[in-house]
């Protein structure tokens, strides 16, 4: 009966297909074979060999999120553009010279001038470039450093200004 069903075909016609049909069973049987042998094993060995840590590590505190343990800065410095300022004695009423505002923060400047100012000596600052009735803002100078040809005063603003007026600072 077998032998009926296959008589009629013509070998020659239909032999084509033979070949591409039985490398792609071999393919589908190999990476069967495959998966079952040799991923299960080794997944089975990942989850065998897992072992949970012993001491829980707890992640370390971020700096620019926390403050470093070694900061003293109240507020981050920020550079810029240097801004042109007047510099007068504590009470504003006689201006002293000018000077350059080297880096800004919320609590404080660093001014370039030209001669030694001692620490906690409180002097008032303007921006040259400021409106008409802006004030004087007291800064307390809180160190000195010598540079190449000047010196870089520390400030600490002694009231901080308004937010309008700190934006005149650069």
């Amino acid at each position: 009966m077998v032998d009926q069903l296959f008589a009629d075909l013509d070998w020659l016609q239909w032999r084509w297909w033979i070949a591409p049909t039985a490398g792609l069973l071999v393919a589908v049987l190999a990476l069967a074979l495959g998966y079952l042998f040799f991923l299960r094993r080794r997944a089975r060995e990942a989850v065998a060999s897992f072992r949970p840590p012993d001491k829980v590590i707890e992640p370390r505190a971020d700096p620019f999120v926390h403050g470093s343990a070694t900061e003293r800065r109240e507020a981050l410095r920020r550079k810029g553009k240097h801004i042109k300022v007047l510099i007068a004695n504590a009470d504003g009423s006689e201006q002293v010279g000018w000077s350059w505002v080297l880096d800004r923060s919320m609590t404080g400047l660093c001014l370039k001038v030209d001669q030694e100012v001692p620490a906690g000596t409180i002097l008032s600052v303007r921006p040259l470039e400021a409106p008409e009735g802006t004030p004087w803002i007291q800064v307390e100078v809180k160190n000195c450093r010598p540079m190449d040809i000047h010196w870089e005063l520390g400030c600490h603003f002694v009231r901080p200004p308004a937010w309008s007026v700190l934006l005149l600072f650069g």
